[in-house]
């Protein structure tokens, strides 16, 4: 199973942000759907646009044995 990790924790499997995730039945994507009771700290609501921002430089920026995934 590869879950961006920020989403979801596989060491404790617990999640902060989501409320719900599931694998497509041929494992190669999920289905999630965010807790849109969480809030950054200034108060705003966490979207699916930040999530959707954070990994894109999760992408960008991971190292390359990660980033040959994502092609």
């Amino acid at each position: 199973m590869l879950l961006y990790p920020p989403l979801f924790s596989f060491y404790d499997k617990k999640s902060f942000i989501l409320k719900n995730f599931m694998p497509s039945q041929d494992k190669l994507s999920y289905f999630v759907e965010i807790d849109k009771n969480k809030k950054w700290s200034d108060g705003a609501s966490l979207s699916i646009d930040d999530i959707d921002f954070s990994f894109q430089l999760y992408k960008s920026f991971s190292p390359k044995s990660l980033r040959d995934y994502f092609k």
